[in-house]
């Protein structure tokens, strides 16, 4: 029996992988999988992608890694791409994770609706079995691996769960208090 507290294990029994390619795995045995994760729905190019390497290959001769207060060319590239497509007024926030992206969309929904003039507009809605990261805010709002941690779902403003794939659910619990929607 493993004596690592339950918020820092997997639900499921980790496999080691050791090799892989494209959306194939294998285990240090030999056995084969299929990674139908895409790294849990942050990297869907598959492993070992030819493309990829090449840039990671390119970048890496360049610039790798620098803190948030400075900018790579590549960065500059892809935030005029993301917001010249999707949201022209907008601007692109880089972060380190999923978790830390959703703690910044809530802080965002929260804010703008402070600025229009709405400040108890502050109630996140999320849906039964969601994961949205691993940060303390994305545990509360999920409602899991929290015991023994001191969070309080309600305390931070996250509403009761509506059902996925259920309208009705979700219409039921917008109100007055809702921000944002999280799915």
């Amino acid at each position: 029996m493993s004596t690592t507290p339950p918020i820092f294990r997997s639900a499921n029994p980790l496999r080691e992988i050791t090799k892989a390619e494209g959306a194939l795995a294998w285990d240090a045995s030999g056995k084969e999988y299929i990674d139908m994760h895409g790294g849990i729905a942050v990297n869907t190019v598959g492993n070992c992608n030819p493309d990829v390497v090449a840039a990671v290959a390119r970048q890496s001769g360049e610039v790798i890694h620098t803190a948030a207060t400075f900018e790579t060319p590549i960065q500059a590239q892809a935030s005029r791409r993301l917001t010249e497509s999707f949201a022209p007024k907008s601007e692109a926030i880089w972060v380190n994770s999923g978790a830390e992206a959703n703690e910044n969309m809530v802080m965002a929904a929260r804010a703008f609706h402070y600025h229009a003039g709405h400040p108890e507009r502050t109630g996140i809605i999320a849906f039964e079995g969601c994961f949205h990261g691993r940060t303390m805010g994305m545990r509360a709002l999920q409602g899991k691996f929290t015991e023994g941690i001191g969070i309080d779902r309600a305390a931070l403003g996250f509403q009761p769960k509506a059902k996925f794939n259920d309208i009705d659910s979700v219409r039921a619990l917008v109100g007055d208090h809702t921000a944002a929607i999280i799915v």
